[in-house]
């Protein structure tokens, strides 16, 4: 008699238990994220070792201060791991897991409307002359900053934020309109392109 009212004890505290938990309201949560668009400013940027602080150009921006700014706008979403991601959230109660991503960048191209030097007339691509720095708080990474071209070559996924820096002086000071044109493999977006607005570029 005792063992039979045990195991009714037993049977019913696991299904309460297990019911708390797939009830639970804070779940589950979406494990994917995709690229939507992209948005864009201009920066005067400024990189130390730890940090990358962005301003607003007033009159004019010295070369290696010139910081153009992409911060992919995002949707979370549920992958076909949907069902056993849904029995995992349950039993991890309300632990959320931060959405990844598959999309990746493919190619950054970067021109200008007038001629940046004699070896980078207008509209060549002058890609080779920016650093990139990466923003990816959910990650761990802050202000990490790579030659642009040896980045790329890693095929690597979309970061949450990405700075494009110019690192080499144009051949003469003078006011410069950039097209950046941006390409990824992803779930929605393959393709996006913005130019800026007239710039002061000082060598």
């Amino acid at each position: 008699m005792n063992r039979k009212v045990f195991t009714i004890f037993i049977v019913y505290f696991l299904m309460t238990v297990i019911s708390g938990l797939v009830s639970c309201n804070c779940g589950p949560f979406p494990d994917k994220f995709k690229v939507t668009s992209i948005d864009w400013n201009t920066y005067k940027a400024t990189l130390t070792a730890e940090n990358l602080t962005l301003s607003q150009i007033t009159s004019g921006v010295t070369y290696n201060e010139l910081g153009i700014n992409l911060k992919p706008k995002t949707q979370s979403y549920f992958s076909l791991i949907k069902n056993n991601y849904v029995l995992t959230t349950g039993l991890y109660a309300c632990s959320e897991l931060l959405p990844t991503t598959d999309d990746k960048i493919i190619d950054i191209k970067i021109t200008t409307n007038k001629d940046f030097s004699d070896e980078y007339p207008q509209e060549t691509d002058i890609s080779e002359l920016f650093d990139i720095v990466i923003n990816d708080w959910y990650n761990g990474i802050a202000a990490n900053k790579y030659d642009l071209k040896e980045y790329l070559q890693t095929n690597p996924l979309v970061p949450r934020e990405m700075t494009l820096i110019l690192k080499q002086a144009p051949q003469i000071t003078d006011e410069y309109r950039f097209t950046i044109k941006y390409f990824q493999d992803g779930v929605d977006l393959d393709y996006s392109e913005f130019t800026t607005s007239d710039i002061l570029v000082i060598k």
